[in-house]
Protein backbone atom coordinates (compact mmCIF):
# COMPACT_ATOMS: atom_id res chain seq x y z
CA UNK A 1 0.00 0.00 0.00
CA UNK A 2 1.19 2.96 -0.72
CA UNK A 3 1.07 6.26 1.63
CA UNK A 4 0.77 9.83 1.92
CA UNK A 5 4.01 11.22 3.19
CA UNK A 6 1.63 13.35 6.14
CA UNK A 7 0.56 9.64 6.82
CA UNK A 8 4.54 8.63 7.46
CA UNK A 9 5.18 11.41 8.68
CA UNK A 10 2.44 11.61 11.60
CA UNK A 11 3.66 7.80 12.70
CA UNK A 12 7.15 9.63 13.22
CA UNK A 13 6.25 12.06 15.16
CA UNK A 14 3.41 9.70 17.32
CA UNK A 15 7.12 7.86 17.58
CA UNK A 16 8.95 10.76 19.17
CA UNK A 17 6.05 12.08 21.34
CA UNK A 18 5.77 8.18 22.59
CA UNK A 19 9.86 7.90 23.06
CA UNK A 20 10.18 11.33 24.74
CA UNK A 21 12.65 12.04 21.49
CA UNK A 22 10.69 15.02 19.96
CA UNK A 23 11.80 15.51 16.31
CA UNK A 24 12.09 18.85 14.56
CA UNK A 25 10.67 19.85 11.06
CA UNK A 26 14.47 19.27 9.36
CA UNK A 27 14.72 16.29 10.98
CA UNK A 28 11.67 14.48 10.55
CA UNK A 29 12.12 15.60 6.69
CA UNK A 30 15.10 13.54 6.95
CA UNK A 31 13.17 10.13 8.39
CA UNK A 32 11.24 10.01 5.55
CA UNK A 33 13.91 10.56 3.33
CA UNK A 34 15.48 7.28 4.51
CA UNK A 35 12.26 5.46 4.95
CA UNK A 36 11.39 6.07 1.81
CA UNK A 37 14.70 5.21 0.73
CA UNK A 38 14.73 1.66 2.77
CA UNK A 39 11.23 0.61 1.80
CA UNK A 40 12.38 1.09 -1.67
CA UNK A 41 15.20 -1.02 -0.89
CA UNK A 42 13.29 -4.10 0.44
CA UNK A 43 10.01 -3.81 -2.05
CA UNK A 44 11.43 -3.86 -5.44
CA UNK A 45 11.23 0.03 -5.74
CA UNK A 46 8.01 0.22 -4.76
CA UNK A 47 7.92 3.82 -2.98
CA UNK A 48 6.57 4.02 0.53
CA UNK A 49 4.47 6.99 -0.32
CA UNK A 50 4.25 9.38 -3.60
CA UNK A 51 5.11 12.42 -2.74
CA UNK A 52 8.89 13.69 -3.88
CA UNK A 53 11.49 14.85 -2.40
CA UNK A 54 13.23 18.41 -3.45
CA UNK A 55 16.91 19.13 -2.88
CA UNK A 56 17.51 22.18 -0.68
CA UNK A 57 19.91 23.69 0.98
CA UNK A 58 19.81 21.46 4.27
CA UNK A 59 18.75 18.17 2.98
CA UNK A 60 15.87 15.93 1.14
CA UNK A 61 12.74 17.83 1.90
CA UNK A 62 9.10 16.66 1.24
CA UNK A 63 7.32 20.39 0.37
CA UNK A 64 3.97 19.03 1.30
CA UNK A 65 4.98 17.70 5.02
CA UNK A 66 7.40 20.68 5.43
CA UNK A 67 4.68 23.10 4.75
CA UNK A 68 2.33 21.82 7.05
CA UNK A 69 4.54 21.69 9.88
CA UNK A 70 7.00 24.66 8.92
CA UNK A 71 5.18 27.04 11.69
CA UNK A 72 7.51 25.12 14.26
CA UNK A 73 10.46 26.79 12.86
CA UNK A 74 13.47 24.76 14.42
CA UNK A 75 11.56 23.38 17.16
CA UNK A 76 10.42 20.14 18.17
CA UNK A 77 7.15 19.25 16.42
CA UNK A 78 4.93 18.15 19.51
CA UNK A 79 1.70 17.48 17.82
CA UNK A 80 0.56 15.85 14.74
CA UNK A 81 -0.64 17.19 11.81
CA UNK A 82 -4.52 18.45 12.34
CA UNK A 83 -5.26 16.86 9.09
CA UNK A 84 -6.87 13.67 8.69
CA UNK A 85 -4.30 10.99 7.84
CA UNK A 86 -4.41 7.14 7.26
CA UNK A 87 -2.78 4.60 9.92
CA UNK A 88 0.13 2.83 8.29
CA UNK A 89 -0.40 -1.43 8.06
CA UNK A 90 1.74 -3.47 10.06
CA UNK A 91 4.46 -3.99 7.48
CA UNK A 92 5.15 -0.23 7.16
CA UNK A 93 5.00 0.73 10.59
CA UNK A 94 7.54 -1.91 11.56
CA UNK A 95 9.72 -0.16 8.69
CA UNK A 96 8.98 3.32 10.55
CA UNK A 97 9.97 2.30 13.80
CA UNK A 98 12.89 0.56 12.59
CA UNK A 99 14.19 3.76 10.62
CA UNK A 100 13.36 5.64 14.29
CA UNK A 101 15.17 3.02 15.88
CA UNK A 102 18.73 3.38 13.86
CA UNK A 103 17.86 7.29 12.67
CA UNK A 104 16.38 8.68 15.58
CA UNK A 105 19.65 9.29 17.45
CA UNK A 106 21.08 11.50 15.36
CA UNK A 107 20.32 15.25 15.18
CA UNK A 108 18.73 16.83 12.30
CA UNK A 109 22.11 18.48 11.33
CA UNK A 110 23.79 15.10 11.69
CA UNK A 111 20.71 13.86 9.30
CA UNK A 112 21.36 16.60 7.23
CA UNK A 113 25.18 15.58 6.58
CA UNK A 114 24.86 12.67 6.18
CA UNK A 115 22.49 12.56 3.27
CA UNK A 116 24.69 15.08 1.80
CA UNK A 117 27.07 12.31 1.19
CA UNK A 118 24.73 10.62 -0.81
CA UNK A 119 24.43 9.65 -4.58
CA UNK A 120 20.19 10.59 -4.59
CA UNK A 121 21.74 14.01 -3.00
CA UNK A 122 25.19 14.80 -4.85
CA UNK A 123 23.10 13.91 -8.59
CA UNK A 124 19.88 16.19 -8.37
CA UNK A 125 19.82 19.35 -9.21
CA UNK A 126 19.99 22.48 -6.56
CA UNK A 127 16.09 22.79 -5.78
CA UNK A 128 15.43 19.93 -8.40
CA UNK A 129 13.53 16.73 -7.45
CA UNK A 130 15.59 14.12 -6.15
CA UNK A 131 14.78 11.47 -8.39
CA UNK A 132 12.85 7.99 -6.85
CA UNK A 133 15.21 5.78 -9.46
CA UNK A 134 18.41 7.17 -7.76
CA UNK A 135 16.96 7.00 -4.29
CA UNK A 136 16.40 3.63 -4.84
CA UNK A 137 19.67 2.25 -6.32
CA UNK A 138 21.61 3.60 -3.67
CA UNK A 139 19.32 2.00 -1.17
CA UNK A 140 19.68 -0.86 -2.72
CA UNK A 141 23.18 -1.00 -2.99
CA UNK A 142 23.61 0.04 0.68
CA UNK A 143 20.95 -2.81 1.54
CA UNK A 144 23.71 -5.25 -0.46
CA UNK A 145 26.59 -3.78 0.69
CA UNK A 146 25.12 -4.48 4.63
CA UNK A 147 24.04 -7.71 3.69
CA UNK A 148 27.32 -8.90 1.89
CA UNK A 149 29.05 -7.42 5.73
CA UNK A 150 27.18 -9.60 7.65
CA UNK A 151 27.71 -12.65 5.50
CA UNK A 152 31.56 -12.32 6.16
CA UNK A 153 31.26 -11.90 9.96
CA UNK A 154 28.75 -14.71 9.71
CA UNK A 155 31.49 -16.74 8.00
CA UNK A 156 34.61 -15.40 9.79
Amino acid sequence: MTYRALDVANSFIKLGIENNNLISNMKLQKLLYYAQGWHMALHFGKSLFREDFKKWLFGPVCPSVYGQFKKYGSNPIKRVADVKTKELDEKAQKLVEKVFELYGGFSAVQLSMLSHKEDPWLKAEDLGIIDKDSIHDYFSREKERIEEEAARRDAA
